[in-house]
This record gives C-alpha cells, sequence and structure tokens, in this order.
C-alpha cells in the first residue's frame, strides 16, 4: 500500500481505512499489527490512530481496527480547534 502510494506522489499525508491490530478473522487482515507496520514503512511521519473497534480476543489482548492517518506535519491543538487535535504546520515549526 505504501509503495503504490509513494509511486502516486511524495505526499504529506496518507489516510488510510480498514487497519486492524490482531484481527486475524478478518478477510485478508495479516496478523499482527498494521498500525505499527504502516508507522515503520513511513519514518519521518507521525502516525495517528483512529480507533473506531475495541475489543478483546480469547487470551485478553485487545483486537483494535478503525482508520491511520500518517502525516509529515504534526498533530497539534490549532487555534479555532475547539479542543480537537488538528494538523497545524504553524505550530510544529515554532
Amino acid at each position: 500500500i505504501v509503495a503504490h502510494a509513494r509511486a502516486m506522489a511524495d505526499f504529506d499525508v496518507l489516510c488510510l481505512q480498514e487497519v486492524a491490530d490482531n484481527f486475524p478473522e478478518l478477510n485478508e487482515a495479516p496478523e499482527g499489527n498494521q498500525f505499527r507496520r504502516f508507522a515503520e514503512l513511513l519514518p519521518g511521519f507521525q502516525a495517528i490512530e483512529g480507533v473506531a473497534l475495541e475489543t478483546r480476543d480469547a487470551e485478553g489482548r485487545p483486537k483494535r481496527f478503525g482508520n491511520c492517518r500518517s502525516s509529515r506535519f504534526c498533530a497539534t491543538p490549532c487555534p479555532g480547534a475547539r479542543g480537537r487535535t488538528a494538523t497545524c504546520r504553524a505550530a510544529c515549526w515554532r
């Protein structure tokens, strides 16, 4: 996925849906932590996990599913964000 995205453009932000951690029963989902793997494949980017579903497996380990946003810019509260975390380039360069 990352190689295909890099072939298309020199991107600053990559947003991915249907990212899994410890969800081997999902069709075509590799075992392991895809959130961590995407972070490893994108050095110099900040990975932000948007977990929509978190549950436990039979051994009590977390199982997570959601979105992953990777950005060259840091995520920090910005003026006007009303308490939400937003990508704000100016705050990163101060």
